[in-house]
């Protein structure tokens, strides 16, 4: 009996350290901590998707704009994406209990860690502000019959500044939108201008300045490393501008007249747009850009005091323009 109670002893034994031998494999499961980086800074992970080696996403933990937190995780491969790029595969094994990993977020993907009043919007959104500078070169004349045609370039070179809103979808990270104002306080120099009456000097000219411009534009990023991103854009901008014709009648017993036309033009614009990653607060990104405006023609008639005829007419042309400045994450 003794020799019996050993054996169904020893059984027993044998058959629980198998048990629990097999039961940390079958019920192995790893909590996975992903942290989202822009190359400098730590930000929150809530562009980035995890999925299983089936395929399917796998839900996080809430981490209230912290780290990614994916709990119960049973031994496999798993891969961390944002939108349909693959950012880094991960292995969890059997013996895994916590498992911690930090990925890269791509250009125009990330949010910052302040942006807790958004938990489920479809859009990453930056603001930035920049200087800017824009020059362009029209043909331009003023006409008058019986006075001739003096004709030369209204050449306008201003600075402004410049607010723009940049929206990017989660989905589809390399896809962007911009809504841009600029405001321009400086006016072109003088054109065509031309001595046509007795008044000394050159006494009759154009002037054309712009006021304002908003844009709508669509850009792509065309190539990206760990700081730096180039994208091409491209839209249409409203431009607020005013074409002044200006002539002195008074030395001929006249006065001195001035003819505006304002009027908004509905131009084309393309352009190269980049960002670069910095270490200053707040996750902000320097960028930069030129672009490329092909303006409307516009013209001004006027008649004056004694009776005579003026025309002014700018030709249409391109404007360009570099800029420098801050973007911040909402």
């Amino acid at each position: 009996m003794y020799s019996l109670k050993r054996i169904l002893g020893n059984c027993l034994l044998v058959f629980s350290l198998a048990v629990f031998a097999f039961i940390p494999k079958a019920l192995a499961v790893a909590t996975l901590e992903v942290t989202v980086t822009d190359g400098s800074n730590a930000v929150t992970g809530e562009t980035i998707s995890l999925f299983n080696a089936s395929g399917q996403q796998v839900e996080d933990d809430d981490n209230d704009g912290g780290p990614l937190i994916y709990k119960g995780l049973e031994p496999g491969l798993y891969t961390v994406k944002s939108g349909d790029k693959t950012l880094r595969t991960v292995s969890i094994g059997p013996n895994d209990t916590v498992k911690k990993i930090s990925v890269t977020a791509p250009a125009f993907a990330l949010r910052s860690p302040n942006w807790p009043n958004w938990p489920n919007s479809d859009l990453n959104l930056s603001y930035g502000v920049r200087g800017l500078y824009k020059y362009g070169s029209f043909d331009s004349r003023l006409m008058s019959p019986g006075f001739g045609n003096p004709s030369g370039d209204s050449n306008i070179g201003t600075l402004g500044i410049g607010f723009d809103l940049i929206m990017s979808p989660r989905t589809l990270s390399d896809l962007f939108f911009i809504a841009s104002l600029g405001v321009l306080p400086s006016a072109s120099d003088k054109s065509a201008q031309g001595d046509l009456h007795p008044t000394p000097g050159r006494d009759s000219y154009l002037k054309l300045r712009e006021y304002y411009f908003l844009r709508a534009l669509i850009g792509w990023t065309m190539y990206e490393m760990q700081r730096v991103s180039i994208a091409a854009v491209g839209g249409v901008q409203l431009t607020r501008r005013e074409l002044s014709l200006v002539t002195d009648e008074s030395g001929g017993g006249g006065n001195r007249e001035k003819f505006n036309d304002k009027e908004t033009s509905i131009d084309p614009v393309v352009g190269i747009m980049g960002s670069m990653k910095t270490n200053l607060a707040n996750d902000a990104r320097i960028y930069f850009g030129v672009n490329a405006t092909r303006m409307g023609s516009q013209s001004v008639n006027g008649r004056s005091s004694l009776n005579f005829d003026y025309r002014g007419k700018v030709d249409s042309g391109w404007q360009s323009e570099v800029y420098f400045g801050l973007l911040f994450p909402f």
